[in-house]
């Protein structure tokens, strides 16, 4: 039976006490229905085997599962030809004549970090992709034959750290990927300044000094792809809502920080707005992904190939961040409402949320 003859969403023989719980929700909640809806055709797209997959999404696989709809849907957007015909790599996207590699990982929780990792990372080094990355590291998914002189990309989703947060990109993530050389980060078009922890860096300059792209094997490795919030039910409820999938049974707020809409802008703006009331303007798949170049690559990516939204690279010793999108999100928090909801509330909660926004990046 093929995906299109098959609901992700249908019953599978198990008790509802051996499916995900995150699985229940987004089945049972009627907030939930443009997400719902909105995973039903992109799974049409995914797999093959549609039955094992069905199941995998609603037991223990439903965060792995996710996150390959989440970037299937993401790279087509992007108008890659993406196959996932084989088990290693996950995808193989072709266009312009150029053929990449994705291995997709989702972080680690505790409890597996302290089974799989001999090495201490410090905790504020965005763990569970700093994990996620060795983990892979030691599979090394380049020796399998279709990967072979090929760009190989490695996909993190960070499930574990929720929505999209912090004002600024990821630093911990980059100390722990470039090393403690680098302490300062530019944002190439807004030219905004960005600087690392001097005892965040001590504490990674113990172990990888030199940092991650500078490990043996690490070289196979053309870039890191970090989805902070792609994979979340969240993401496809929104995306799904401002779409054809559209529901009169939920209202969705979105707020949070973003990237300065203005070069000479110093520090993240804030935003706010009700999903689906924005007109023309809709988010995209890619919207607020990071995509890290290896400047050590063996088998480096184009520039502006894959289709994150921002991207950074090494540049005479600097580490440069492009922003590929005018608006990249560095906060993201969705809150899902009731249909019912008054808009005089509504509107009420959007004042309140940008104010709130503003007084504390005030501070």
């Amino acid at each position: 039976m093929n995906d299109i003859e098959t609901d992700l969403f249908a019953a599978t023989g198990r008790p509802d006490a051996q499916l995900h719980p995150q699985f229940l929700a987004l089945r049972d909640s009627p907030l939930l229905a443009p997400a719902r809806d909105m995973l039903r055709d992109l799974h049409v797209l995914c797999h093959q085997e549609s039955r094992d997959f069905q199941d995998y999404f609603q037991t223990s696989g439903f965060d792995t599962a996710m996150c390959d709809i989440y970037l299937l849907a993401m790279f087509r957007d992007a108008g890659h030809t993406v196959d996932v015909s084989r088990h290693s790599p996950n995808f193989l996207l072709r266009r312009d004549g150029i053929v990449v590699a994705v291995e997709a990982t989702t972080a680690l929780d505790a409890g597996s970090r302290r089974r799989v990792l001999s090495t201490r990372i410090p905790h504020d080094v965005s763990i569970g992709s700093g994990g996620a990355l060795i983990r892979k590291l030691l599979q090394a998914p380049w020796r399998s034959p279709s990967v072979a002189d090929k760009p190989l990309v490695m996909a993190i989703h960070d499930l574990h750290r929720g929505e999209a947060s912090g004002n600024k990109l990821p630093m911990a993530l980059l100390h722990f990927l470039f090393g403690s050389r680098h302490h300062d980060y530019v944002d190439f078009e807004s030219h905004l300044e960005i600087h690392g922890s001097a005892a965040q860096s001590r504490e990674i300059d113990c172990m990888f000094p030199a940092g991650f792209f500078a490990q043996p094997g690490a070289e196979n490795i053309a870039a890191v792809l970090l989805c902070s919030d792609g994979a979340m039910v969240s993401k496809f409820n929104r995306m799904g809502q401002e779409g054809a999938h559209h529901s009169d049974a939920v209202r969705i707020l979105r707020h949070g920080r973003c990237r300065p809409h203005h070069r000479a802008a110093g520090s993240a703006t804030c935003f706010a707005y009700e999903v689906g009331s924005r007109g023309a303007e809709h988010e995209c798949w890619n919207e607020g992904t990071l995509l890290v170049h290896n400047p050590r690559a063996i088998h480096p990516l184009p520039r502006n190939w894959l289709g994150a939204s921002a991207e950074v690279d090494l540049r005479d010793g600097h580490l440069v961040a492009t922003f590929l999108r005018d608006f990249h999100p560095f906060t993201s928090v969705t809150e899902t409402l009731t249909g019912t909801t008054p808009g005089w509330w509504v509107e009420a909660r959007k004042a309140r949320l940008a104010r709130d926004l503003l007084d504390h990046s005030s501070r």
